[in-house]
């Protein structure tokens, strides 16, 4: 399966997720701190693995590989005397300091100690819906973009 396939397939995976979080949410059956930690890790990792794959189709890697890399820097460096691509840039830039970091860096807050007995502790802060979605909404933006850039070259 190619990088962009994985992508794909990624992102997908991470709006099924989403869907069914806000479905679970609306049906009140769970706490919502509780679906928060359920849900959210996983939104995260499929999100992380997409912008992932999205780096190795920027740069015509194969998606050959075991896991994706998790941030520019884990690519190979451009040829000695050549600049990286300006969308490399941008994505690095993004990455110290913009969404895509918050992405990449987010996670649940340690799970309180739980009590004997107790099979689920709600997680203090943990993750939001709404935040996970906003960022799979600037993923799927940052996709189109890109890709439309990739396709007219």
């Amino acid at each position: 399966m190619s990088a962009r396939a994985k992508a794909n397939q990624q992102a997908y995976y991470a709006q099924i997720m989403l869907d069914y979080w806000r479905l679970a949410l609306e049906q009140e059956r769970i706490p919502a701190k509780v679906l928060n930690g359920a849900f959210g890790e996983s939104v995260r990792l499929h999100q992380s693995r997409a912008y992932g794959w999205l780096l190795l189709e920027l740069t015509g890697q194969s998606g050959d590989v075991a896991e994706p890399p998790t941030a520019v820097s884990q690519l190979p460096s451009t040829a000695a005397g050549l600049s990286p691509p300006a969308e490399l840039v941008e994505l690095a830039h993004l990455e110290d300091s913009g969404w895509i970091g918050e992405l990449l860096h987010s996670s649940d807050t340690a799970a309180p100690a739980r009590p004997a007995g107790m099979l689920a502790v709600a997680s203090v802060a943990g993750f939001s819906i709404d935040q996970m979605a906003s960022w799979q909404q600037s993923l799927m933006e940052l996709f189109e973009r890109l890709r439309q850039g990739m396709d007219e070259c």
